[in-house]
């Protein structure tokens, strides 16, 4: 886990990734789509089939997505003892 923790970071040095937008944008958008397809089982089945994909996959990217938020939000802390 510490390896991929120091992976993400990498890629964040570089610009590749990044903590924007934020993760609730994403979560938002996956309840729209969730919304959208219980709406379109009434209508097509091709529709309601294309849409539960992409709220899968919009799910997915949200969890990604806030993962790594997270690690790059996290900083170290190193408590030292004072030493008297």
């Amino acid at each position: 886990m510490e390896k991929l923790e120091k992976f993400i970071k990498k890629l964040g040095e570089q610009n590749i990734v990044s903590k924007k937008p934020a993760p609730i944008y994403i979560f938002l958008l996956f309840f729209i789509f969730l919304f959208l397809w219980i709406i379109s089982l009434n209508l097509s089945m091709d529709m309601a089939n294309m849409l539960l994909s992409l709220t899968i996959f919009t799910f997915i990217f949200a969890i990604v997505h806030w993962y790594i938020v997270r690690t790059l939000s996290r900083k170290k802390f190193h408590f030292q003892l004072k030493k008297n």
